[in-house]
């Protein structure tokens, strides 16, 4: 048996990053992505309320008694039920919504409140837009949909006083370039060979 088969959920994707304390929710942003490399990983985020996730994610901190951060990949469903698709026990790009670092730290280390995402516009990594988004604009004939993306999304990277960030872009991108051609893979492969495991011989 060495599948693991999953029934297709058809609806909207919304991911969950959460961190819990103890069972209690610390810090939760919940939010779809509307552009991504290839079929995988979003390269624009936009955040969502939405209360039947918030409540679902709730539901599985109690009832583990979580402490950390976790992740979700979720689906609505038409009729609104919220399934769980995937759980990742990590960060992912839901912390970009937070920005006020004590307030984070009081929250998810110390005795403050649950914290609530301080950014509402959209955040995108630009260079990933360039790389991945306006080829699948091209393709699809949905350009004005990219220009709209780039106008209106702010650069996740670009924090207030330091400019490393935005300029660390660069030998990231020319190490996974320099992957993806010794190893004769695509620069999409490259970027998560170190992070994903899909089995013997399926990596």
């Amino acid at each position: 048996m060495p599948w693991v088969a999953q029934q297709f959920i058809e609806g909207e994707e919304i991911s969950a990053y959460a961190v819990a304390r103890q069972g209690t929710l610390k810090a939760l942003a919940l939010y779809r992505s509307p552009h991504r490399a290839g079929k995988g990983a979003g390269i624009f985020f936009e955040r969502v309320e939405d209360m039947a996730a918030r409540a679902l994610v709730e539901r599985i901190v109690a009832g583990t008694g979580w402490t950390g951060q976790i992740s979700f990949d979720l689906m609505r469903e038409p009729g609104g039920r919220v399934l769980p698709l995937e759980c990742n026990p990590r960060a992912v790009s839901g912390l970009h919504f937070f920005r006020d670092p004590a307030r984070f730290a009081d929250a998810v280390l110390g005795d403050g409140p649950e914290v609530a995402p301080e950014v509402a516009a959209p955040q995108t990594a630009r260079l990933a837009m360039w790389i991945y988004g306006l080829p699948a604009a091209l393709r699809s004939g949905e350009l004005g949909r990219f220009r709209r993306a780039m106008r209106e999304g702010e650069e996740l990277l670009d924090w207030p006083g330091d400019s490393a960030p935005v300029k660390a872009q660069w030998p990231a991108l020319a190490e996974i370039a320099g992957v993806a051609l010794r190893e004769r893979i695509s620069l999409q492969a490259a970027s998560t060979r170190d992070i994903e495991w899909n089995g013997p011989g399926l990596g």
